[in-house]
């Protein structure tokens, strides 16, 4: 399914907007390199949704993209640029302290909520 430039960037920038604002919802402090994560993070997402696979399917997949892009993100930002914005690593079963299985479970959840965002926004840019 081809996206157009103005899709791929409004994906981009509500996963950039959101995920800071959830972020300052949950732990009431964020960072920039999150901006950055969450427009990855929706923008794997909203192309995750917009396939006909079963929603189980879907959200696995979401947590994984998620969990990913959060590794990398760690590993750049906490490892390699040493910033310290978070740090699993006395959370159980986490790796490399930059990411842990109980995110990957919201991560879950969250993708599952997503869904129906996803699905009004491609029928907003399939009318435009």
């Amino acid at each position: 399914m081809r996206l157009t430039r103005k899709e791929n960037w409004a994906a981009f920038g509500f996963g950039a907007v959101g995920y800071p604002l959830l972020e300052m919802l949950w732990r009431r402090r964020t960072h920039l390199s999150m901006a950055i994560a969450g427009g990855l993070c929706f923008s794997l997402l909203y192309r995750i949704h917009l396939h006909k696979k079963p929603l189980l399917a879907r959200c696995l997949a979401g947590a994984l993209c998620i969990t990913a892009v959060e590794l990398v993100m760690g590993l750049v930002v906490n490892r390699w640029l040493q910033l310290r914005v978070w740090d699993y690593s006395r959370d159980r079963f986490q790796l490399l302290g930059q990411v842990c299985l109980r995110y990957t479970v919201y991560w879950f959840i969250l993708s599952g909520l997503i869904a129906p965002v996803c699905k009004k926004m491609r029928f907003y840019f399939t009318k435009i």
